[in-house]
């Protein structure tokens, strides 16, 4: 019987070992109250459970670029340079302009579902940037999940396209279907 017992407790232990999450990263947690959001609930493999990001390493921003207007990133980088410059302003802090480029373009655009809006097809676009070039005040508003506005620099075109081309897009959409 204290055989038997005690196989069962290596079991226990064993069980109990294969419930500790780890993350893949070291970092800090984001999540807020995640022993509110996490307890008494069931779980299953795969689930993401809380955001971990190491606020030590690079940063970087995630740009939803309608899929109607991407066209003109992938030119610009053709016919310009590959990392296009980008400027932003954090929601956070509205008065400086911020400088980076463009790292990296996904291949596929997603569709957002938000509330009160029409679903749109956006394709994501990160935006490398540099710590350091910051000032101390950007530093202290950066965190994740502040939104921005970004201009990502495509050229310079006549500033009648400029200001028209969606009459212009809209026109010859119509009269082509």
């Amino acid at each position: 019987r204290l055989a038997n017992l005690r196989r069962e407790l290596e079991l226990l232990h064993r069980e109990r070992e294969t419930l500790i999450v780890t993350a893949p990263i070291a970092g800090r947690v984001l999540t807020w109250d995640v022993s509110h959001r996490l307890i008494a609930r069931p779980v299953e493999r795969g689930e993401v459970l809380m955001s971990v990001a190491d606020l030590a390493d690079k940063w970087q921003l995630e740009l939803n670029v309608p899929d109607d207007r991407i066209g003109y990133v992938l030119a610009a980088q053709q016919t310009i340079q590959t990392d296009l410059p980008v400027r932003f302003r954090l929601s956070s802090d509205d008065r400086e302009k911020h400088e980076g480029h463009i790292a990296e373009v996904c291949q596929t655009a997603d569709v957002k579902e938000e509330p009160g809006a029409t679903p749109t097809p956006t394709v994501l676009v990160k935006v490398a940037l540099d710590k350091l070039k910051l000032n101390d005040d950007a530093q202290r508003e950066l965190r994740p999940g502040v939104s921005a506005r970004a201009q990502i620099a495509c050229g310079q075109a006549p500033i009648g396209y400029v200001w028209l081309h969606d009459i212009w897009d809209t026109a010859i959409e119509w009269l082509t279907f």
